[in-house]
C-alpha cells in the first residue's frame, strides 16, 4: 500500500522511528529508503538546474510542488518525487524555443508543455494551478500574483491541484500528506487562509478534506471547522479505492479502442464523476465538463 500510494519514504521514516521490527523485510526498506534519498537528490539537483538555465534565457520560474514542498517535511528526504513541474511566470510563451534550442524533444499538452531531461519527466507549466470554474480561477491567479511567497497560497494552490486531481481520475496520500505537514509546519496565517478559502468557495471540499486529516493523520489545526462526517469519509474512500491507479486502468482499458468509442467512454465516464464529486465540489463539477469540450476543439484544431 506505500508504494500504490508513493509514501514509502514516510512509512519507512515512521517505522524506524517507532522501533517496528522490520524482520526479514528490513534490507528491503533500507534499499527501498536509499532509493527514494538518491533519487530525491538527483530531482532537486535538475530541478535547480532547469530554474537556473531558464533565467539565463531571460525567463523568471518557480518548482511547484516535488523538492519544493518537501522542505516542511521534517525528513525532507523520505518524500518520494515523481516527476518535476517548473512554473514559468515570465517567458511562458518562449518554452517551446528553449527547449528546441537545448535539444529536447516535447509535447504540447493544451496549455502545458511535457519532456524527458535526463531521464526524467519535466512538465512546463504556466501558472501554478487552476480552477475550471472561470470566476473562481481568476481569484486564485489574482492572489498567486499579489502574493508570490505566501505559504498560505501556496498551500491552496497544491489543494486546488488536488481537487483537481480527485475530481478527474484520483490522487495518493502523498498529496494529502503535503496539505498536512504544511497544516502543522508552515506556520500559517489561519485567518487569511480561511479568507483564501471562502473567496475561493472551497469550504465544503476544505472542510472535508481536513475531517479526514483530523480522524486519519491526527492534524490539529485548520483555518475552518473540519467535515468529519459522510464528505469526510467520502474523500478518504475515494483515496483508497482511487489513489494513483484509476488513470492507469482507463488508459490500459482505451488502448486499441477507435476514436469515437474511447471519447464516448470517456464522455459517460466524466459525467458520472462529475454527478459524484458535486457533494464537495459542485462549482468545479459544474465547470469541469466544458473545460473538457474546450480542450478537446483545441486538440482537433491543432491536429
Amino acid at each position: 500500500m506505500g508504494r500504490l500510494q508513493a509514501v514509502s519514504g514516510l512509512l519507512a521514516m515512521g517505522m524506524d522511528e517507532c522501533g517496528a521490527d522490520l524482520g526479514s523485510d528490513g534490507m528491503n526498506w533500507v534499499k527501498t529508503l536509499m532509493y527514494i534519498e538518491k533519487r530525491g537528490k538527483k530531482i532537486e539537483l535538475l530541478a535547480r538546474k532547469i530554474v537556473e538555465k531558464l533565467a539565463d534565457e531571460g525567463m523568471t520560474a518557480e518548482v511547484f510542488k516535488g523538492p519544493s514542498v518537501a522542505k516542511w517535511y521534517r525528513k525532507p528526504e523520505a518524500r518520494s518525487f515523481g516527476d518535476i513541474d517548473i512554473v514559468v511566470m515570465r517567458g511562458a510563451e518562449r518554452i517551446e524555443e528553449v527547449l528546441r534550442k537545448w535539444g529536447i524533444k516535447y509535447k504540447r499538452l493544451y496549455e502545458d508543455v511535457d519532456c524527458s531531461i535526463e531521464g526524467v519527466s519535466v512538465e512546463f507549466h504556466q501558472r501554478r494551478d487552476f480552477a475550471y470554474c472561470p470566476k473562481d480561477n481568476r481569484v486564485l491567479q489574482r492572489l498567486v500574483k499579489e502574493h508570490p511567497e505566501s505559504a498560505e497560497v501556496y498551500l491552496v494552490c497544491v489543494m486546488v491541484h488536488l481537487r483537481r486531481h480527485i475530481l478527474t481520475y484520483g490522487m495518493g496520500m502523498k498529496q494529502v500528506c503535503d496539505v498536512a505537514v504544511m497544516l502543522r509546519n508552515a506556520e500559517l496565517d489561519m485567518e487569511f487562509l480561511s479568507k483564501i478559502i471562502k473567496e475561493l468557495h472551497m469550504e465544503r471540499f476544505c472542510a472535508a478534506l481536513f475531517g479526514f486529516l483530523k480522524r486519519c493523520l491526527e492534524v490539529e489545526v485548520f483555518p475552518i471547522e473540519p467535515d468529519c462526517g459522510r464528505n469526510s469519509v467520502f474523500i478518504e474512500e475515494t483515496v483508497w479505492r482511487d489513489g494513483y491507479l484509476l488513470k492507469m486502468q482507463r488508459e490500459k482499458r482505451n488502448k486499441g479502442l477507435s476514436a469515437l468509442r474511447r471519447v464516448a467512454g470517456n464522455a459517460w465516464f466524466w459525467v458520472k464523476r462529475c454527478v459524484r464529486m458535486s457533494a464537495v465540489m459542485p462549482r468545479e463539477a459544474a465547470w469541469f465538463i466544458p473545460y473538457m469540450v474546450k480542450r478537446r476543439v483545441w486538440r482537433k484544431m491543432k491536429s
